[in-house]
């Protein structure tokens, strides 16, 4: 690349600073990002780069899939983190390999991790793959879950599934939840959680702190903090679902449910 270009580059990404906190995920994202730059970086030696490869992936991407095999969909920050353990004791639902949920015990918050399919990609359906020491121990369980969480505890989804690839767990959380804060890690453009999800959070919530989460300049993921609207109307019955109706309708709502489908024919969710 010429020095144009390498500028170019690395204007896609963000959150390549330095950070105090030990975080492997991130340490390997910028190292990844530093040899495409400099034109070193290669293929990574394991059975699924070698498959993403063979299916015609290029090397960044066989890097990110990779990486988002190993530690999971987003890479947290410092400021992600801290933000994180101000609302501590945390029970996080879709917690996957528990990496985020680690280094916040690390940091001795304390941290319930719960997902439907313990141990997520560390169960085997992904060999060949490195698996680091940055996880813990996941309980097995649904959003149910979320009814006998003990009071205090503020409830975290860090990337729950996207709309139209999995049930609607993170609004089935949220229907379940007491708490008073509700802290959400996704993308702006709704590639993280199902509709209703994201109705409640237009109409039942309120952001009260966000930060900017590494990754592309495109995708600008964040980390949301919201609490209850005390103010909000909370609708029922046939109210509700018409407004549902009207949200899915909406040309915000399938603008997104083109794009991500088109994403997730290609391969590429990230």
């Amino acid at each position: 690349m010429t020095e144009e270009q390498r500028a170019r580059f690395l204007a896609c990404f963000r959150g390549l600073e330095p950070q105090s906190i030990a975080n492997p995920f991130l340490d390997r994202y910028r190292w990844v990002i530093e040899q495409a730059c400099i034109g070193k970086l290669e293929h990574p030696d394991n059975d699924y780069a070698r498959m993403l490869a063979r299916a015609g992936k290029s090397q960044l991407e066989t890097w990110f899939l990779t990486l988002s095999a190993q530690f999971g969909h987003q890479a947290p920050n410092d400021e992600s983190l801290r933000l994180c353990a101000k609302y501590g004791p945390l029970l996080s639902m879709g917690a996957g390999l528990a990496y985020v949920e680690c280094l916040l015990s690390r940091m001795g918050v304390q941290v319930v991790p719960v997902d439907i399919k313990r141990g997520g990609f560390r169960s085997g359906c992904l060999p060949g793959l490195p698996v680091g020491s940055e996880f813990m121990i996941v309980l097995e369980g649904d959003e149910t879950y979320v009814r006998d969480c003990p009071p205090g505890y503020n409830l975290l989804m860090w990337w729950p599934p996207p709309p139209i690839a999995a049930p609607p767990m993170a609004s089935n959380c949220v229907k379940f939840f007491r708490g008073d804060y509700l802290l959400y890690a996704g993308m702006p453009s709704m590639r993280t959680g199902d509709l209703e999800f994201h109705w409640m959070l237009r109409h039942e919530w309120k952001v009260k702190e966000e930060v900017l989460l590494p990754g592309t300049v495109e995708t600008d993921a964040r980390l949301w903090v919201y609490e209850r609207n005390p103010s909000a109307i909370t609708l029922e019955g046939p109210a509700r679902v018409h407004a549902l109706r009207r949200f899915e309708a909406s040309a915000e709502w399938q603008a997104l449910v083109a794009s991500l489908s088109a994403v997730l024919q290609g391969g590429t969710v990230q």
